[in-house]
């Protein structure tokens, strides 16, 4: 254990200001970085790793980008928060709003985990109902409500401590890709229902594409029984496609959540709907939500220079190129050693499951082989190369990731794949 870990876990709990930074699922200390390059990123000891964490999704430009560097520079000297209304939130706000279809205003804030909550309050207010269908497996922030079976980040547990029975009454727990159970549970709980919140593409349970058809259908469903359908998108918006998921399935839901790449990089959250909904926010209407650092200088310049990169349609071309050619690459170098892998890309974000089986649900998620998980993520690591340290994360890619990369990448795991069948071997 070295000296910074010491002091880390001496004054922060688990040492990590994170949970899944920890590493303790791969039994391996955390990694402290120093700074990032590009693809890369620095230990404290001077390590380079190729990054597929990116950040948990917000760096897809690369780290230090140059004009992303430039602008934040700029900004600092000219202030870091006023208490008052930036000049470049309006201009967010449009760049955001004319990238998602049914989407007229947009309420800009400082986490997902907030807007996530917001966008419930909304709806409840919206509808005067109390009831939330949200799906196993999924991760809407740490709000009360939704740390159930949450995924990834409360490390799949039914509940966390903290958080009382009453935290959870209303919401309703169903899983992914299942359109029946929702019709039955809209049908049982009927008038009752204000929202279903979902990621379209499930990223906390692995990543995880909805079935065909399922999107739309709880889209009429929700038309149906007049429930607000919520995409929580701060994984997938900017990442998948220029506006999200939302945007590749061409479904517009009623409220559309955003965080992660619409700050490059910063701290941001944002709710985006319809006029009639998001004028429920105060101080239009009776909705409460505020914040010190809520739409700050920061994030916003530096989400306005993120957006102008992406607005080129060679930057998703290049994302789905190489995230498919690396999923791809990594299922067929698993393959000539016998272990079996499921590969899922699309746009910027990619995942793998040891399964023989495609997955569709936390449940299958679940029945995946952990230790080859945990063998990969170790031999990976130690070949130069970082991935989220959970089975149940989405792996990403920037722009900056470039054929040596992928080489390298590929190459490093042909090498860790023919140790894990050794392993288990020897078991």
């Amino acid at each position: 254990m070295t000296d910074l870990l010491k002091q880390a876990r001496h004054y922060t709990p688990g040492g990590v200001h994170s949970p899944v930074r920890a590493c303790q699922q791969m039994e391996l200390d955390p990694l402290f970085f120093t700074h990032g390059q590009g693809p890369y990123v620095f230990d404290h000891e001077g390590h380079r790793y190729i990054d597929y964490v990116c950040g948990f999704g917000p760096v897809i430009l690369g780290h230090a980008h140059p004009a992303l560097s430039k602008v934040l520079s700029a900004q600092a000297q000219r202030g870091l928060v006023y208490g008052g209304c930036d000049a470049n939130a309006p201009i967010l706000s449009k760049m955001l709003c004319d990238a998602l279809p049914g989407m007229d205003q947009i309420r800009l804030m400082n986490s997902g985990t907030e807007a996530c909550m917001t966008a419930v309050r909304l709806a409840r207010a919206a509808t005067g109902r109390s009831k939330v269908i949200k799906f196993e497996g999924a991760y809407h922030g740490h709000y009360d409500a939704f740390l159930v079976a949450a995924g990834s980040g409360a490390l799949n547990t039914v509940a966390t401590s903290g958080v009382t029975p009453g935290a959870v009454q209303d919401t309703l727990l169903l899983p992914f890709n299942d359109v029946e159970a929702v019709r039955k549970t809209l049908e049982q709980h009927a008038g009752t229902v204000a929202a279903i919140i979902l990621e379209p593409i499930a990223g906390n349970m692995g990543m995880i594409l909805p079935m065909r058809d399922y999107l739309s259908t709880l889209r009429h469903l929700c038309d149906a029984h007049g429930v607000v359908l919520i995409f929580d998108e701060v994984m997938t918006g900017f990442r998948v496609a220029y506006g999200g998921a939302g945007v590749h399935y061409g479904v517009i839901p009623d409220l559309t959540v955003l965080g992660k790449v619409i700050g490059g990089g910063l701290p941001i959250g944002a709710v985006a709907g319809s006029r009639d909904l998001m004028e429920l926010l105060a101080p239009s209407g009776a909705v409460y939500q505020a914040g010190t650092f809520s739409a700050n200088p920061m994030s916003l310049c530096a989400g306005i220079e993120t957006l102008k990169h992406l607005s080129d349609t060679k930057a998703y071309q290049h994302l789905s190129e190489h995230s498919h050619a690396l999923s791809e690459g990594l299922v067929l170098s698993a393959a000539q050693q016998g272990i079996d892998l499921q590969g899922v890309s699309l746009g910027g974000m990619l995942g793998v499951f040891f399964s023989s089986t495609p997955v569709q649900d936390l449940t299958a998620a679940q029945q995946t082989d952990p230790l080859a998980f945990k063998w990969f993520y170790q031999g990976m690591r130690q070949a130069g190369i970082v991935w989220p340290p959970s089975p149940y994360e989405a792996f990403f890619i920037g722009t900056q990731h470039d054929e040596d990369t992928l080489k390298f990448t590929l190459a490093a795991a042909d090498q860790v794949f023919q140790s894990c069948a050794q392993q288990r071997e020897a078991q």
